[in-house]
């Protein structure tokens, strides 16, 4: 049976599905990468403001408390800075905690240096995002320091500030990397095409040759195609979601105060989109040239 006409047919329709198979594989995996590239970068670049919010948000006001204020009018200060619009959180540090996380960081030797702690009572605190503007900082910290108990308040602006134009300059490279990685996309899914279409050729020919229209005989090249780009954006989807996950699990649980679910979808239904699109775009093309052969041309 299998050296009869029929079973050598039957085992060379079985090699060229596999190899249909493969190649459509190795293409979805290309693909699924090119776009993963594209994902983090425009992951990034779409959620910049709200990283630069995060660390606006976790650079904190310290509020330095005069000397010998009891722990109770500490706490009463704190209650009533917490109520203030522009605060978001709030934390006090009483002496003995201020000299452990000094101990902690210069070493014991150090502290004992000092007869008595050199390390006051303070109040840290956290305020939104968008009070942290040079002006808005400087009510902000005149207003603190005219609570009762209070000496003086300080902050880090300068670091805000670099943050802000660091991420401008991030978000900038990241412009120009997506453009970049866009076009690596479109390069690398037309030559997938065109290999895959040429190979094709002379069965594109025969459907001519029985009176086959351009477009019916198009249809079932760019719906392959549009499947497997949708499967492209999928897959990258899909890691980049699961990289995401294994980070906010394992390395950096506060990464969705960075990365916003919103705009993480947009990103998702954006990778896939263009997966399609360019998969379409490149299959059309080609279809057109591959459609235009002459006779002399497939053997080429």
């Amino acid at each position: 049976f299998l050296n009869s006409p029929f079973g050598m047919s039957r085992k060379k329709n079985n090699i060229l599905k596999k190899r249909i198979v493969g190649g459509s594989l190795s293409s979805v995996i290309s693909i699924s990468f090119v776009l993963l590239l594209v994902g983090l970068a425009a992951t990034i670049a779409i959620n910049a403001s709200s990283i630069v919010d995060y660390f606006k948000e976790n650079i904190q006001i310290t509020a330095f408390l005069k000397k010998g204020t009891p722990a109770v009018k500490a706490v009463e200060v704190q209650r009533a800075l917490e109520k203030e619009p522009f605060v978001k959180e709030t934390r006090y540090i009483s002496v003995e905690q201020g000299t452990q996380e000094l101990v902690d960081m210069l070493g014991k030797d150090f502290a004992d240096v000092f007869v008595t702690s050199p390390v006051p009572s303070s109040i840290e605190v956290m305020v939104y995002s968008k009070y942290y503007q040079a002006d808005s900082l400087d009510v902000i910290l005149d207003k603190i320091v005219d609570y009762p108990y209070i000496e003086s308040a300080s902050t880090q602006a300068a670091m805000v500030q670099t943050i802000g134009d660091a991420m401008t300059q991030v978000g900038v490279i990241l412009g120009v990397l997506i453009i970049l990685l866009t076009f690596i996309s479109s390069v690398l899914i037309s030559n997938t095409v065109r290999l895959s279409i040429y190979s094709s050729r002379f069965s594109i020919h025969a459907m001519q040759l029985v009176g086959a229209g351009n477009h019916f005989i198009a249809r079932p090249f760019l719906a392959r195609y549009a499947g497997m780009g949708a499967v492209s954006g999928l897959v990258a989807c899909l890691v980049l979601a699961a990289g995401l996950a294994y980070v906010h699990k394992s390395l950096f649980p506060q990464i969705f105060e960075l990365f916003l679910p919103a705009n993480l979808a947009i990103v998702g239904v954006s990778l896939v989109l263009l997966g399609v699109l360019l998969c379409l775009l490149c299959a059309r093309i080609v279809m057109g040239k591959v459609i235009r052969l002459d006779k002399d041309e497939l053997y080429g």
